[in-house]
């Protein structure tokens, strides 16, 4: 079961086309843009896999279409490089052997060829074919260092197009020739080794969760975002970069390493880099997925390995409400990116002069944590509302389902401002924040299965897409989304996040009500319409605390200055 090399690998004449570092490792599971483009023109061209995907846009196939090295034939990640199972065996699992050995046929891979797999994501889902296909036995197997983004700043050509169906392969695949753990191991190599979790840093602290039921990290886990294992050109980083890197983490020759991520994914790319860096990594296939759908396994959250520090703080701003009158409810305010609780002193005012008390949660590290001790705290006036503005729009509904799915308190009833809805792709691990990469999802079509599948199972609120469509009547919505209250404030001249995108994704949180407010820009509690807010907040909060035993809310917009979407 040891790598080898084929012959046409590493010839003086394809050493004069490479562009990786002198390391014989690297070039083991690497290979460069010219190199690659030599090779398809040798005696024994490799077959090159396109294996474009991601959360976003799960289905590789219109951009394989639209550009993709020569020859190189589409892996749908989704059918062709997982299996599927119960919940609690994670998003993707791995393959029966059988199903991949076809999958592989069908893409004309042989015994006597190499195999390159690529994709524009920096290998970043590339690496989940180069892990099984070498868990099944195949030892020439490489992924194109930078991927299409490198093909392309090499000034190679492209194909584009339906491609020819491959002539189909012969090779013959079993399994087991990389080492894999369950949710029990994966929790050993955490106590005992070192278990290095792929995801960003705002998933791993529990900040967002956008897909899977719980919010947070394995016990012990450390976390390593793969993007980090990338340079500035979306090349991997050299082998003593990478070394470095994973020396800092606490990796060391003689304690075991494991990779984990959200399902099994990214963690396939950072074992690609520990195995350029020299290691030997064992990856949890079902990852953070699976971990989070077994109610009985613990959850960390905050930024270290064994959870939150005790007395871990963020900060807060509190407006009570006027003495001697009785508190009529409770606001909790997450307030947006790049904000501060004091940003909202107009707001907090207005309303605890209305007899409400505001709390304003700053958007530190600990902010989760520190909603969590407020919604549970009894001493705090009912109905207890959660507010979130901007990208605290998005810690509330993590908040909110997070709560549910743990059985702990929740909020009585969720207010949305400004949820983002347009911002640019190409953020979160390729660049930006986990926040906005979120953000970009929602205006992102093709994730519309995803979100549908999120609804109807129940687990809810995964932002992560919007549409034109309505996916949910309201009614339903409020039952399988948020399953709370939800009120929707939008600003109608909002040019950060449009209307008409940021509407749909209200919707399918469960909004019963979406107010657009006229001439409200992107934060409308502070800018010139929040005498408007102010009153539909009041309207809201009196017919929550007033509303019927079904439950249900009268709609609100004909009451104030703005109109209902």
């Amino acid at each position: 079961m040891t790598d080898t090399l084929s012959t046409d690998v590493l010839t003086p004449e394809l050493l004069e086309a490479t562009d990786l570092p002198g390391d014989d490792t690297a070039r083991r599971h690497l290979v460069g843009p010219a190199e690659l483009h030599a090779l398809l023109g040798g005696p024994t061209p490799p077959v090159v896999l396109d294996v474009r995907w991601s959360l976003a846009a799960p289905d590789g196939r219109p951009a394989h279409r639209a550009g993709r090295v020569p020859g190189a034939v589409y892996v749908d990640l989704e059918r062709e490089l997982a299996g599927h199972g119960a919940p609690t065996d994670g998003r993707h699992p791995l393959p029966a052997v059988a199903d991949l050995q076809a999958a592989a046929r069908r893409w004309g891979v042989r015994a006597d060829r190499p195999v390159v797999v690529a994709d524009d994501a920096g290998g970043q889902s590339a690496a989940r074919a180069w892990w099984l296909l070498r868990w099944a036995g195949l030892t020439d197997v490489r992924v194109l260092d930078g991927g299409l983004g490198a093909w392309r700043a090499a000034g190679l050509p492209l194909e584009s197009g339906d491609a020819p169906a491959p002539v189909p392969g012969d090779v013959v695949l079993s399994g087991g020739y990389l080492p894999t753990v369950d949710a029990d191991g994966a929790a050993a190599l955490a106590r005992d080794g070192r278990l290095l979790d792929a995801r960003a840093g705002e998933r791993y602290r529990g900040e967002v969760e956008p897909v899977d039921p719980r919010a947070g990290h394995i016990p012990g886990a450390v976390s390593a975002p793969t993007a980090e294992n990338l340079g500035a050109d979306g090349r991997l980083l050299p082998a003593d970069a990478l070394a470095a890197r994973f020396a800092a983490l606490g990796v060391r020759p003689d304690v075991p390493v494991g990779v984990s991520c959200g399902s099994g994914v990214t963690a396939a790319h950072e074992a690609l880099a520990l195995t350029v860096a020299g290691y030997a990594p064992v990856l949890f296939p079902g990852s953070w997925s699976a971990w989070s759908n077994d109610p009985a396994r613990p959850v960390a959250t905050g930024p270290e390995p064994d959870g939150t520090p005790a007395g871990a703080t963020v900060a807060t701003r509190t407006w009570t409400e006027p003495d001697g009158i009785a508190p009529r409810g409770t606001l909790v305010v997450l307030v947006g990116r790049g904000e501060t609780p004091e940003v909202y002193e107009r707001f907090g005012r207005r309303l605890s002069a209305d007899a409400y008390r505001i709390v304003a949660v700053d958007e530190g590290r600990h902010r989760r944590e520190a909603v969590a001790a407020l919604l549970a705290d009894a001493s705090l006036p009912a109905p207890r509302v959660l507010v979130g503005v901007d990208a605290g729009a998005l810690a509330a509904v993590t908040a909110t389902t997070t709560a549910a799915a743990a059985g702990t308190p929740g909020p009585d009833a969720v207010v949305l401002v400004g949820l983002p809805g347009a911002a640019e792709p190409g953020s979160g691990p390729w660049g930006g924040s986990w926040s906005d990469e979120v953000a970009a999802r929602t205006a992102c079509p093709n994730h519309r299965k995803v979100l549908d599948r999120a609804a109807r199972s129940g687990i809810g609120a995964s932002v992560l897409g919007s549409s034109a469509t309505t996916v949910l009547s309201p009614a339903r919505a409020a039952r399988a989304a948020l399953g709370v209250p939800v009120l929707a404030l939008h600003g109608a001249a909002d040019a950060i996040s449009p209307a008409v995108d940021a509407v749909p994704l209200y919707r399918r949180l469960g909004a019963g009500e979406v107010v657009l407010v006229e001439d409200g820009l992107h934060d409308v509690l502070n800018d010139v319409a929040h005498r408007t807010v102010a009153a539909t907040l009041v309207l809201f909060l009196e017919r929550l605390r007033l509303r019927s035993a079904r439950g249900g809310l009268a709609p609100i917009a004909r009451d104030v200055a703005g109109e209902r979407a």
